[in-house]
């Protein structure tokens, strides 16, 4: 009854908060199969602005902290994915970082890194968490980033699961208080697979993140890059030849980093990465003169009156 949203309302309006109280004392429950189904009953329930604030006040993220570290895999993953899906609302972020859920979640990754399940909604909920400066703080006084950059090389884990830390790890690189960080504990097995990664042409995302943590990171991963330099402009002039600009985009403004590098200099330098670069050059021209046949005339371009008019 809870995945359909039209009968929210009524299941809500009974009492003071009943069936929200009801569910919560089943989180203590023993039976695994119990308190799974409360978390997704609860979890269908979240998706409702109101009762979000209203679990947080009865104290929600409490007991779900206390069964995350569960040796019931199944009790975690199910803690997990409820967390993050109340971390997609800001309000409640600074509460539950004040909580303890970073360094919840640091553990928990550490615990059950093979699963999926917990990687996954892991790096979304460090990637909600880490939007307010108390969660960054927060991430930088835990193993969070260790946990995430172990996660680069786990074989175990899905492919959407190492999307998710890929799309963490370039959220995290982009904070102005995390990027020196992440550098620092950037090691070549890591840079190894981000490349791997970011030359996957089947799964566009991925490529797309991993390659934009190592845009981010720049020059100061440019050594660990060298000996990955064919497959590094491989993956850039796919992107130059991609259609959609945000690859464009990132294709050029890592090519403007890297030209820095006396070992990929040459190769930026080189007739294959020129050519393509005057393709979306005149690309952009043209675009830019189609734009401006269809735009509005501004106020500003058209022609004022003559001094002899207003005379």
């Amino acid at each position: 009854m809870a995945a359909l949203q039209e009968h929210h309302l009524r299941m809500l309006g009974i009492g003071e908060h009943f069936l929200l109280k009801s569910l919560l004392s089943l989180l203590s429950s023993p039976v695994e199969k119990n308190f799974c189904q409360t978390c997704l009953c609860l979890k269908n329930l979240s998706v409702n602005v109101q009762t979000q604030e209203e679990l947080m006040a009865l104290g929600c993220i409490s007991l779900l902290i206390a069964v995350l570290h569960s040796p019931a895999v199944g009790k975690s993953e199910s803690a997990i994915t409820l967390l993050s899906a109340l971390s997609q609302h800001p309000p409640n972020r600074d509460g539950m970082v004040e909580q303890g859920l970073v360094q919840a979640v640091d553990k928990l990754l550490l615990l059950h890194s093979s699963s999926s399940t917990i990687v996954s909604h892991g790096a979304i909920t460090i990637t909600n968490l880490s939007s307010t400066p108390t969660g960054q703080q927060a991430v930088m006084d835990s193993q969070c980033l260790t946990r995430l950059l172990k996660a680069l090389d786990l074989t175990s884990t899905t492919e959407d699961a190492r999307l998710c830390v890929v799309s963490c790890l370039h959220h995290l690189t982009c904070l102005v208080s995390l990027k020196p960080h992440i550098a620092e504990q950037m090691t070549a097995e890591h840079i190894s697979h981000l490349v791997t990664y970011a030359s996957q042409a089947e799964n566009l995302e991925l490529s797309f993140h991993a390659a934009s943590v190592i845009g981010e990171l720049g020059m100061t991963v440019a050594p660990l890059l060298s000996p990955h330099s064919d497959a590094v402009l491989g993956y850039l002039l796919r992107f130059l030849k991609n259609q959609e600009v945000r690859f464009q985009q990132l294709g050029i403004a890592t090519l403007s980093t890297l030209k820095n590098d006396g070992c990929f200099a040459a190769a930026v330098s080189g007739n294959a990465v020129q050519e393509q670069l005057c393709m979306v050059r005149t690309q952009t021209e043209r675009t830019s003169e189609l734009l401006s046949m269809v735009s509005p005339t501004s106020p500003s371009s058209e022609q004022a009156p003559s001094a002899q008019s207003l005379d």
